[in-house]
């Protein structure tokens, strides 16, 4: 009985090739498409976050007819018989204010806090230590990165424990206080209090002969916090809060950058406060240089989000005309803000 063999052809190494080739190119084809796909869900999620904090500014002038204020300095905070007080005494950075209107009470009041120096009580710098460290979801963009809180030496001063590793969340937004002690568009009278939403905890006040500004006035006191109503250009035309410009060499979770370090707590600080008088700047461009020149911006590649002060979210290109984006940037110039915010 005779048997037929039967030939089993395989693939020839030329053809694999071809194969894996056209693969390849496939790939290459889709990666980009999926690397957009990725980068628009990010962008949206990061304005998202804008516009729950523009709930939660708009919750807070319900509560206290105010916007929050700046604070007064990087490791400033004021309690009262062991619970933080609210604007506009409080001398926390509005990050901090604004944690009971996005859902943060808890970390607000400290909840969780440990006697780290073993008083036998835990005391406000404890609350407010443990605050710093709380992981605030809502105040982090991740295009830029997926862990805020930073593990760095602690600088503050007594009774804090300088030296002490703490844990330090960031925040990749800040708010606009429009105020660096210089009148870029040449006109207008500059307010006391600052010229965006945000003030500083005491009134800023301008030398008429020397043009230095200094934190405290002739008309004396504590500044009030901003209302509505003294957004005069209008709440759809003033800037309230945006993503901020960070050297990409400080957002690894050890590094200490001077506008990436204290977090989201600091008040009337870099960290926190930004100015529309420098042009909008993307990461990639501020890296190496270790810090974002006080601008807003992001690590997203064409654009950036901002909400205005009627809580609208808007998304600004990098090359916007600067004039018009320090109109937006000022809350009382008198100037008609006109044209495409792109």
């Amino acid at each position: 009985m005779s048997r037929t063999l039967v030939s089993r052809r395989g693939f020839t190494l030329v053809e694999l090739l071809v194969v894996i080739a056209i693969i390849g190119v496939l790939v290459g084809l889709l990666l980009p498409a999926v690397q957009s796909a990725r980068e628009a869900a990010r962008f949206s999620r990061c304005a998202n976050n804008l516009k729950q904090l523009g709930l939660g500014c708009e919750n807070h002038i319900s509560a206290r007819n105010v916007y929050p204020t700046a604070g007064l300095t990087y490791n400033s905070y004021t309690y009262s018989s062991g619970a933080p007080v609210g604007s506009p005494d409080q001398q926390a950075g509005w990050g901090f204010q604004i944690l009971p209107y996005i859902e943060q009470q808890s970390a607000y009041l400290g909840n969780g806090a440990t006697d780290l120096n073993s008083s036998g009580t835990i005391d406000d710098w404890e609350k407010f230590t443990f605050t710093r460290g709380q992981n605030i979801p809502t105040l982090g963009c991740t295009t830029r990165r997926t862990k805020l809180v930073k593990r760095l030496g602690d600088w503050f001063p007594a009774p804090f424990q300088t030296g002490t590793t703490v844990s330090l969340c960031q925040t990749d937004y800040a708010g606009n206080c429009y105020d660096n002690g210089s009148n870029f568009l040449g006109t207008g009278a500059w307010q006391l209090e600052g010229n965006g939403p945000f003030w500083c905890y005491y009134k800023r006040y301008q030398d008429p002969s020397t043009l230095a500004w200094s934190n405290g006035n002739p008309l004396g006191g504590r500044s009030y916090a901003c209302s509505p109503a003294k957004i005069t250009d209008g709440l759809s035309k003033t800037l309230l809060i945006a993503e901020k410009t960070v050297d990409p060499m400080c957002m690894r979770t050890t590094s200490s950058c001077s506008d990436d370090n204290e977090g989201f707590t600091a008040g009337w600080d870099p960290d926190t406060m930004r100015h529309a008088s420098s042009a909008p700047t993307f990461d990639m461009d501020r890296y190496g240089l270790g810090n974002g020149n006080n601008a807003f911006g992001s690590s997203h590649p064409t654009s950036f989000n901002g909400v205005m002060c009627d809580g609208a979210v808007r998304s600004f290109s990098y090359t916007i005309d600067l004039t018009l984006w320090r109109r937006l940037g000022h809350r009382g110039d008198g100037a008609i803000v006109s044209g495409d915010f792109q």
